[in-house]
């Protein structure tokens, strides 16, 4: 399935991190943007724009209205991990996405592009992550993402949608303001201690607010065969935590204490994603980590002027 310049598209959670980021690619892009969120117009607006709260039963209606005539929706609403808290997990990652599912059918709209996270594979016995690697959620927000991605491929089985699901590590750059990226950065900036767990020897993959849209644009653009594909999508690098700083060191030309902090609540565990099957079927080319870096110093940087 190959999109025009003038398909018409939605982006649940357009108003969230990722969501301003992909709308403003969709629009200089030339594509017609539905934007739905429950959250009022924020800094990218959206000209057609529906608010809503997708959880709400009400809304299978509503945004069946909103997304007719659509080719695709990019699925980008959902909660967030910051609570052990279930029934916020259950409404803002399985009931949005049963209802926006539930509407697509209902409003005949064919292609899901569907973002989720490398959090559903939990803690994996073997690195690197692939795509076949077992599932094994262990908290509220790990659990309802893969459910939210099961429902996907229920509805993919069921009633012939086409699904593309995405998985991300923790997604930084401009306008991102929390993660280890960011905080590594800010306090190199501002000259503040930068404290490392394990010795600094932890590896996590991270990936850039402008890589995920790049997936997500080319998975809308990708003539996909089977009903359901998966892809890991990251920056295909996990360096230890001290050569990241260390990186981030020599990319903005500054320096700041290092300290090695202990901490028995913290949890160590690597993260080293493979990203072979989205290089192969999508062409997904990952920017390296000094550019990510570069460009979220530069932001940081000008917005202390």
């Amino acid at each position: 399935m190959t999109a025009t310049p003038t398909a018409r598209v939605a982006v649940t959670g357009c108003h969230g991190y990722v969501g301003g980021h992909l709308v403003e690619k969709l629009r200089a892009a030339g594509h017609d943007v539905v934007g739905i969120d429950h959250r009022p117009q924020g800094d990218v607006p959206v000209p057609q724009f529906a608010r809503m709260e997708l959880a709400d039963p009400v809304a299978v209606e509503t945004c069946a209205k909103a997304i007719e005539g659509c080719t695709a929706v990019f699925h980008l609403a959902s909660r967030q991990p910051f609570s052990w808290d279930l029934h916020p997990f259950v409404r803002g990652n399985v009931m949005r996405t049963a209802h926006l599912l539930e509407a697509m059918r209902v409003a005949k709209v064919p292609r899901l592009i569907h973002s989720s996270t490398v959090a559903v594979y939990g803690r994996p016995e073997t690195l690197p992550l692939r795509e076949n690697t077992p599932l094994h959620p262990e908290n509220p927000y790990e659990v309802t993402k893969a459910q939210a991605e099961s429902l996907a491929g229920l509805y993919a089985s069921k009633a012939g949608l086409n699904v593309a699901i995405l998985r991300y590590p923790s997604v930084y750059g401009g306008r991102a303001r929390f993660g280890a990226m960011y905080t590594f950065i800010d306090a190199t900036l501002r000259g503040a201690p930068i404290r490392l767990f394990a010795k600094g020897t932890a590896r996590r993959d991270l990936v850039h607010v402008f890589d995920v849209v790049a997936a997500n644009l080319l998975a809308l653009q990708h003539a996909q065969a089977q009903p359901v594909a998966t892809y890991n999508i990251a920056s295909g690098q996990a360096p230890m935590s001290h050569e990241l700083v260390e990186l981030i060191f020599d990319v903005l030309g500054q320096k700041t204490t290092v300290e090695m902090a202990e901490d028995p609540n913290w949890r160590s565990q690597d993260l080293v994603v493979d990203i072979g099957r989205a290089r192969t079927e999508l062409g997904f080319t990952p920017m390296p980590l000094a550019e990510g870096i570069a460009e979220l110093g530069a932001a940081v940087r000008q917005e202390r002027k």
